[in-house]
């Protein structure tokens, strides 16, 4: 009888002890999976903060081009207004800017937007020297690894579902 007894405590504490180690194991591998989306993580905030660096830059060139006249008397205008604080950059984009100047930039921006697609429809690219089809992919790329770790999170089992 107290072999039968003490028998059975033993198993259940197997029991515990291998369900334990699943458990360690699973969330061994969930921070390792952790720690690979934290360095995607830093790395996108790295492109990112490159990306804004090298926009900014060519914000201050474009500006510096429509201060002395190089984009036409209309970015001109619009620069001056920016500079004196009247208007900004994205109000002349998002049509907040209601100026005759603002409005001829659109529709200048518009018109160009539709030729350039119709180029781009006429003439297709190649993807690799098209550096703009390469960032895409990019980007394609990194969503395709954030999902297959995310999925590889989930198929983890959860502590007391083995």
């Amino acid at each position: 009888m107290s072999d039968h007894t003490f028998g059975a405590p033993r198993r259940s504490f197997g029991d515990a002890d291998h369900a334990l180690g699943e458990h360690r194991a699973a969330m061994g591998e969930i921070r390792e999976l952790l720690g690979e989306l934290s360095d995607l993580s830093r790395g996108y905030a790295e492109e990112l903060r490159g990306f804004r660096e090298e926009m900014a830059g060519k914000d201050e060139e474009r500006a510096e081009q429509a201060r002395d006249g190089v984009l036409g008397s209309d970015w001109q205008r619009i620069q001056q207004r920016i500079d004196r604080g009247e208007t900004s950059l994205e109000a002349v984009v998002r049509g907040e800017d209601t100026s005759i100047e603002a409005t001829e930039l659109r529709r200048t921006a518009s018109e160009n937007s539709e030729a350039l697609a119709a180029m781009q429809e006429a003439e297709p690219g190649d993807a690799e020297e098209d550096e703009q089809g390469e960032v895409f992919a990019q980007v394609r790329r990194q969503q395709q690894e954030l999902q297959a770790m995310m999925a590889q999170i989930r198929q983890i089992p959860r502590p007391g579902t083995f």
